[in-house]
């Protein structure tokens, strides 16, 4: 009975240094990332692409922090330029330390 409590103490202990070791690099299945859920939606740094014609001429919009705003700012440059609103028209490329790295749209 020791021996299992220690071993459950041990693991615990082990997840905690692990977490606050990688943080933000914790993956998020959700996402498909390897940051956490957290940083994904809520403090990454995003380049935002909006394209009128899905045939990959997209134009960079914008920069902002964090998925809704990445979206807000689509959604507002789909009315700015009169183009009817779809989820697929615009793209979250996650940038960190000036390298693009991982494409995301907001998951409601």
């Amino acid at each position: 009975m020791k021996d299992s409590i220690k071993l459950i103490l041990l693991a615990g202990f082990c997840y905690l240094i692990i977490t606050k070791l990688f943080g933000d690099e914790s993956g998020c299945s959700k996402y498909a990332s390897e940051f956490s859920c957290k940083y994904v939606v809520e403090k990454a740094t995003y380049d935002v692409f909006y394209t009128k014609d899905y045939l990959g001429t997209e134009r960079r919009i914008g920069a902002t922090v964090g998925l809704l705003n990445c979206k807000n700012i689509a959604l507002g440059y789909s009315a700015q330029i009169n183009d009817d609103w779809d989820e697929r028209k615009y793209i979250c490329v996650l940038v960190k330390d000036g390298t693009y790295l991982e494409k995301h749209r907001l998951i409601e």
